[in-house]
């Protein structure tokens, strides 16, 4: 199996990248899905709850990802955001790395590694390769307006991230994604047959 992992600046096109690799045929790990699912772990909504109140969940105990945001991106968050880091990624781990594995047992030809910290928790010493989505700042800036953040959310949250040009030479390939998505499309259509995977 060959495995891909996908980086890329907040906002970058990183999504897209991911459901044109699926229709090819690659099994997408969304690392993002994965966390949400473990947020709703009774034990980690306890945790959410003893560490920040009952504000944290909704009326079915449910976590509320925007009051999580207000505390772990905010301008004093850095200490929140470690401790959930610390409570989340080694489950999110667990669970990525047995997807993985029952992946190989069935023989999958490519899986998408989509982790947004890919680099941050080394994620890429499982890939074969990785590849990085580049677009203007300007566009990813239009692109998280669009997710309603404010002018300084995306300022905010890539400070806690390697910045793109570290990400982007770390990574194998470089997919630009300033155009439209035929053009995109064109790009992976060469980076999908240079890999010799077929169809």
């Amino acid at each position: 199996m060959k495995i891909i992992g996908l980086s890329g600046g907040i906002a970058s096109g990183k999504s897209a990248v991911a459901r044109f690799m699926e229709s090819r045929g690659a099994v997408v790990i969304d690392a993002d899905a994965i966390a949400h699912e473990v947020l709703l772990r009774p034990e980690v909504v306890g945790k959410l709850t003893d560490r920040w109140g009952s504000g944290i969940v909704d009326d079915a105990d449910r976590p509320i990802r925007s009051e999580i945001a207000k505390r772990v991106f905010g301008a004093t968050g850095s200490e929140e955001l470690n401790w959930l880091e610390a409570l989340l990624h080694p489950l999110v781990r667990t669970k990525i790395e047995n997807v993985l594995e029952q992946l190989r047992v069935v023989e999958t030809r490519v899986a998408i590694l989509d982790v947004p910290l890919l680099f941050e928790r080394n994620w890429q010493k499982l890939c074969d390769c990785v590849i990085f989505v580049d677009a203007p700042l300007d566009q990813r800036r239009a692109r998280a307006a669009e997710r309603g953040w404010d002018a300084g959310e995306l300022k905010r949250r890539e400070a806690r991230q390697w910045d793109v040009e570290r990400k982007q030479a770390a990574a194998d390939r470089v997919i630009e994604n300033h155009a439209d998505l035929t053009t995109l499309h064109a790009t992976l259509t060469k980076c999908w047959d240079d890999w010799n995977i077929g169809d």
